[in-house]
C-alpha cells in the first residue's frame, strides 16, 4: 500500500473533495490517502517541493 498525499485548499466543500478523491480508493493497488487542509498559496509551495503528491 503506498501512501498517497493529497492537499486540499480550506475553501473547497468537503463533499467535493470526497468527489473528486474517490477515484483514488477504485484504484486496483491499494493506496493509503492521506489528507492535508490548508490554505491554496501554503499548498502550492509545498506542491513546489513535492510534499504532496496533489494540491486541489
Amino acid at each position: 500500500m503506498f501512501p498517497f498525499r493529497v492537499g486540499i485548499a480550506d475553501v473547497v466543500p468537503k463533499s467535493i473533495a470526497h468527489r473528486l478523491l474517490m477515484p483514488a480508493l477504485a484504484l486496483p493497488e491499494p493506496v493509503r490517502l492521506v489528507c492535508r487542509e490548508d490554505r491554496l498559496d501554503r499548498l502550492l509551495g509545498e506542491l513546489a517541493i513535492h510534499r504532496p503528491d496533489m494540491a486541489r
